[in-house]
């Protein structure tokens, strides 16, 4: 589960990265100005906002998950709270990976967008 999330938080930083390169192309292409890119950008601004709230709260339920590995350890929980707890960090973990590739498939339609805005506008 730690290891996807740092694989998140790689995707964070390589999102930020090609936004930052669509957006030189665009003003490079003399597009930025466009009613399209604007509105394109916004998307592109919400979903990279969106992927920071997704990274914050897969964050929360990691640090969660731990405290609850920290009393499954100390054998502070009997044993039917203790798959309980599993089942549902399973069931989270889930849900995180699910996120996780929603945004990336996001992510890539809002590229290949930029370059159809690009193509178009070498046209």
């Amino acid at each position: 589960m730690e290891a996807d999330h740092r694989t998140m938080e790689e995707a964070d930083s390589v999102l930020e990265a090609d936004h930052a390169a669509d957006l030189a192309a665009a003003i490079a292409a003399k597009v930025d100005g466009t009613p399209a890119f604007k509105k394109l950008e916004a998307r592109h601004s919400a979903l990279i906002a969106k992927h920071k709230e997704v990274l914050a709260k897969h964050t929360a339920i990691l640090a969660r998950h731990a405290e609850l590995e920290q009393k499954h350890g100390a054998g502070s929980v009997d044993d039917a709270a203790m798959q309980t707890d599993h089942a549902s960090m399973k069931v989270e973990d889930e849900q995180m990976q699910q996120e996780h590739r929603q945004l990336v498939d996001d992510h890539k339609k809002i590229q290949a967008e930029h370059q159809q805005l690009l193509g178009e506008a070498k046209k």
